[in-house]
């Protein structure tokens, strides 16, 4: 069984790399409190995005379980440069669900990040087969992996996520549970 779980509240700060953003206060609570959550699943292997705010998430119950963290590049968020506001933020994604190739200069589009992190849990599906694992990203990242399998998850179940989220997929069936 796969758990994609989306990283806690993280603090937005343009002036912060975006594989740099931190956990804001709530966000380190979230964190501690997910292990309660996650510690029934016998997750036997952990992969995450290599973003601090995401490592940052599964690494309390990664502690608690004993399990190392295996940083996936595919897993990082969508490439984007920094905005000005996350309202500006927000526009240019909301506009990247509505047309799969908009791409503004220095942006990945969905189309690209869907290619990418589909290609990559598909093969740690299949290496992994019979194991409970966690891939921990970011809600847009889980989202255009959700989308592939099912076309009605889009922009507004994006913006529905809660952070941190965990949603149960089986690979063999494509069948999604959000926990």
């Amino acid at each position: 069984m796969i758990y994609l779980v989306r990283h806690a509240e993280s603090v937005y700060d343009p002036n912060i790399p975006e594989q740099e953003r931190i956990l804001s206060s709530e966000g380190e609570k979230q964190a501690k409190d997910l292990i309660k959550k996650l510690e029934p699943l016998n997750i036997e292997k952990i992969y995450s995005s290599p973003a601090k705010r995401a490592v940052d998430t599964i690494a309390p119950f990664a502690k608690t379980v004993n399990l190392e963290i295996e940083l996936i590049p595919e897993f990082r968020e969508c490439t984007m440069p920094p905005c000005k506001s996350f309202e500006e933020w927000k526009r240019f994604v909301k506009k990247s669900w509505e047309d799969f190739h908009f791409k503004p200069e220095g942006w990945e589009s969905n189309l690209e990040c869907q290619a990418r992190v589909c290609k990559k849990i598909e093969e740690l599906g299949i290496k992994d087969s019979g194991k409970n694992i966690i891939i921990n990203s970011h809600g847009r990242v889980i989202s255009l992996f959700l989308n592939k399998i099912n076309n009605s998850w889009g922009f507004d179940q994006w913006e529905k996520l809660p952070m941190p989220a965990v949603v149960k997929f089986c690979l063999e069936t494509g069948t999604i549970f959000e926990l």
